[in-house]
């Protein structure tokens, strides 16, 4: 395999569109050669790729780009069996059933790929003999992590009713992590926010009477909830509300900590809209790029643009509360 990649690494370099054309190729002939040793080779490296992967990057959406166009053309071509006519079909076949479809599923959500997430993940369940028909009378029985995965994907695809059929298969009582999914997919902003304030304290409260030690996990959990709260604020337009509350919460917090600077991207986004672009702000801006690279894409966007009008306040261009909140990326993008 390696010695087909090296001399594959020239139009790799030069013309990606045409490696991508030929790489079935390359696999179906090294399939041909070595049989089952090529077969667990090409497994390997498709897995390597993928968990190199698992932060999405502009360098890894590409390589799983390349992945995912691969399986395709050869799960195409397993299906038809017309090329080559003296070709073991059974050892493309055994090596596409090698390759974890959950694997394969959450590599494509991460990507934003969520329909091909879905496609993956239904085919996995079908394989396992839970998911032959999610519309039969009697409905499959799916574990928790195998609900929480299909809620993920359908929330990305914003399909509130899929969203709530699923909701029903899982086993039980619905959770509330459900229900705040489900009341934030369908913009029902003030539910959502009730959802995660009882969350937290639920959370707050367990912790107190097991007299637990806030360990690493229950913090990441604690944070968790905390950037929803907060979002919630964000999208409901309680902007002065959720300044305050992020002013409060960053004086207890660790600078140093990737939450502290999630939080700024929140208060800096409340202030932008609110048209207060001094005190606070000013220090929301300050994050380092090391950190900056490590929020999400959308505390990052807020907090670019935060600083992009914040520019412009500085050498007049916009006037203090002056103009409401949400008209200031029009206005901003109609200046010369």
């Amino acid at each position: 395999l390696a010695m087909l990649y090296h001399a594959l690494v020239p139009v790799v370099l030069f013309d990606v569109p045409t490696a991508m054309k030929i790489a079935p190729y390359v696999v179906l002939a090294y399939l041909d050669e070595a049989g089952a040793t090529a077969s667990k080779e090409v497994v390997g490296e498709i897995l390597h790729v993928i968990e190199q992967n698992a932060t999405p990057t502009s360098d890894g959406l590409s390589c799983m780009q390349a992945i995912f166009s691969l399986l395709d053309v050869l799960n195409l071509w397993n299906e038809d069996q017309k090329y080559p006519v003296n070709f073991d079909w059974g050892i493309l076949e055994a090596m596409m059933a090698d390759i974890p479809r959950v694997k394969l599923a959450h590599a494509a959500s991460t990507c934003g790929a969520h329909a091909r997430a879905l496609l993956y993940y239904e085919t996995h369940l079908r394989i396992k003999g839970n998911g032959a028909n999610l519309a039969a009378h009697k409905s499959p029985k799916l574990s928790d992590d195998e609900v929480n995965l299909l809620m993920e994907i359908y929330s990305k695809l914003e399909e509130p009713d899929g969203l709530d059929g699923i909701m029903k298969l899982r086993q039980g009582t619905t959770k509330l992590e459900d229900q705040r999914l489900a009341a934030e997919r369908n913009g029902s902003w003030t539910e959502a926010c009730s959802l995660y304030e009882l969350d937290i304290s639920r959370n707050d409260m367990n912790r107190v009477n097991s007299n637990l030690i806030l360990n690493q996990g229950a913090s990441n959990r604690r944070e968790e909830l905390t950037d929803g709260y907060l979002n919630c604020l964000l999208q409901m337009g309680h902007w002065e509300g959720l300044a305050y509350q992020v002013k409060g919460m960053l004086s207890s917090s660790d600078v140093e900590d990737l939450h502290y600077y999630r939080m700024t991207s929140k208060g800096a986004g409340a202030l932008w809209r609110l048209g207060k672009f001094d005190g606070e702000m000013a220090e929301y801006l300050t994050i380092p790029d090391s950190m900056l690279k490590r929020v999400t894409l959308n505390e990052a966007w807020e907090l670019r643009l935060a600083r992009v009008l914040s520019n412009l306040w500085k050498i007049g261009r916009i006037a203090r509360g002056v103009v409401p909140g949400g008209a200031y990326c029009a206005d901003a993008a109609q200046m010369p």
